[in-house]
């Protein structure tokens, strides 16, 4: 008997088309700075073949913004020497305990701001009837009846529910391949770090972290299943802030 014949095929592609730019500043004057920004557009066909298009005999309905698409993509750092303490522009003389307290900081923030990704509608169950539900996903989608785009969103209805319907049995929906967007990002990281002397050849350094110091909840997706009691509601977030202190001993 002839063994198993597999067969493996790829398709699709995807292009992607970006303006980047950067600045920086070396460390001058206690300051070191840099802020990188993107406005990018990625196009993608054939990254959700694992499950198969919606309409086989239309791969062309499927060309849509990639999921990963970011639209715009910004982050910015700095590291910030504070000028107090011995040898600084104040506090030049405290004495060893008052130095020892107060000088010597340094402060460094990471700021984040992200738009959101693409995100692709489903219809429960398999309206088409392509047989596509239970095992490779159900790759229908639904059908477009109004405008999706709310001017205040909410996590209870991040977009116009209303404005999607499932496609009528036997059907495949018009409803494009990610047409929604998730919730941006806007983050805040910070740390303050102050290095001392222990003995001639032990350093310390002491490290005070706060991460998304602001406690801004990052909102996760909307569910995108038309007919899904929770569909359009956001039941998820990142984590809250997280405080954090750390020694580092150097020799």
């Amino acid at each position: 008997s002839l063994a198993d014949v597999v067969r493996l095929q790829k398709d699709g592609y995807s292009r992607y088309n970006a303006l980047q730019a950067k600045i920086e500043k070396r460390y001058s004057k206690g300051v070191t700075f840099s802020a990188s920004y993107s406005y990018s557009k990625t196009m993608a066909l054939g990254e959700n073949f694992s499950g198969g298009v919606q309409n086989p005999l239309d791969w062309d309905a499927d060309r849509a913004v990639s999921s990963q698409d970011m639209t715009q993509h910004f982050v910015a750092s700095a590291v910030y020497a504070l000028p107090f303490g011995r040898g600084k522009a104040l506090g030049a003389s405290w004495n060893r305990w008052v130095n020892g307290a107060l000088g010597g900081w340094s402060a460094g923030p990471i700021v984040t701001v992200d738009t959101g990704i693409p995100l692709n509608l489903s219809v429960n169950g398999n309206p088409s009837n392509t047989g596509q539900g239970s095992v490779v996903g159900n790759n229908d989608r639904p059908n477009v009846v109004g405008n999706w785009h709310l001017s205040n969103p909410t996590i209870q209805e991040w977009f116009n529910t209303a404005a999607f319907v499932a496609n009528a049995p036997y059907t495949f929906g018009d409803a494009g391949r990610n047409v929604l967007r998730s919730p941006g990002l806007v983050n805040l990281d910070f740390a303050a770090h102050k290095s001392f002397q222990i003995t001639e050849r032990i350093s310390a350094q002491l490290r005070l972290e706060s991460f998304n110091a602001t406690n801004t909840p990052a909102l996760g997706s909307p569910n995108t299943q038309v007919g899904n009691p929770l569909f359009g509601q956001i039941t998820s977030a990142g984590s809250a802030r997280d405080n954090q202190i750390g020694l580092k001993i150097l020799f």
